[in-house]
């Protein structure tokens, strides 16, 4: 009876230790990501042009999901995380002026569109 006990007791340790690295592992994750998301958002500036700044800002957030464990296009992702976070339509608007630039030659992006963008895309990663 006490070896069962015993053995029951050190197998509950095992899992909560097991979910406690998990944790941790997860959380310094996202720390490592959001490093080095930051690094590369500070290079942005020096892009002149806006609808490259656009195209590197999205995939910077691609690789912060990436790295935290999301797979999947960046569509995908945003779908899967949409029910957690508040206010998508701006990250979603963003998304598609970004594919416009992607996928459409000649795409003009102005300014003030690249600046809209851009602060859609660095605020959805502050919310990661």
């Amino acid at each position: 009876m006490w070896t069962l006990m015993f053995s029951l007791i050190i197998l509950a340790l095992l899992v909560l230790g097991g979910v406690l690295f998990l944790w941790w592992k997860q959380k310094r994750m996202r720390a490592v990501s959001m490093s080095a998301a930051k690094k590369s958002w500070t290079k942005l500036d020096a892009i002149p042009d806006p609808g490259r700044r656009i195209l590197e800002a999205q995939s910077i957030v691609d690789r912060a999901l990436n790295t935290i464990g999301y797979r999947g296009t960046f569509g995908e992702k945003l779908k899967r995380i949409q029910s957690h976070h508040q206010e998508f339509s701006d990250v979603w608007e963003a998304l598609k002026l970004r594919n416009r630039i992607a996928h459409e030659p000649g795409t003009r992006v102005t300014e003030k569109e690249a600046q809209k963008a851009l602060k859609a895309f660095k605020r959805f990663l502050h919310t990661l």
